[in-house]
């Protein structure tokens, strides 16, 4: 894996299924998502990009 890769798409993929979800009325996997987003997109987007520690 490269040090410098931008994993701020798993982010944007998320949202993207859980705007699929919402639109299909799947409400309980949304909801799971949603927490997943939060919790995650601040660790994800905030990665140094020379992937020190």
């Amino acid at each position: 894996m490269e040090n410098s890769q931008d994993l701020g798409w798993i982010v944007d993929a998320l949202i993207d299924l859980n705007t699929y979800c919402e639109r299909e009325g799947l409400v309980g996997i949304s909801e799971h998502l949603i927490q997943a987003i939060e919790s995650i997109a601040p660790a994800v987007r905030n990665l140094p990009a020379s992937g020190s520690p």
